[in-house]
C-alpha cells in the first residue's frame, strides 16, 4: 500500500503510519459500527484497528468517532 504523506514537523516527534489499509479500516468501522466487527471483517485485531484509527486521528489532528459512554458513535 502507498502511504500518505506525512505533513509533520521534525519537532512533532516523528511521523504516524497512514496508509489506504487505515482508510479502509475506518471505513469499515463506520459501515459496521464495531471496531471489532471491522477487525473480523479485515482478518486482523481489534487493537491493528484501533491502531489504524489513532493514526488517522493524529494525522487529521481530530477524533474521529465519539467513545464516551462505552460506545463509538
Amino acid at each position: 500500500m502507498r502511504a500518505i504523506p506525512c505533513p509533520c514537523l521534525p519537532r512533532d516527534g516523528g511521523c504516524v503510519n497512514v496508509n489506504l489499509d487505515s482508510l479502509k479500516a475506518f471505513c469499515l468501522v463506520v459501515e459496521h459500527g464495531s471496531i471489532s466487527q471491522a477487525a473480523r471483517h479485515l482478518f486482523i485485531s481489534q487493537p491493528a484497528v484501533t491502531r489504524q484509527i489513532r493514526a488517522l486521528e493524529e494525522y487529521y489532528g481530530v477524533p474521529l468517532f465519539d467513545r464516551s459512554g462505552g460506545r463509538l458513535r
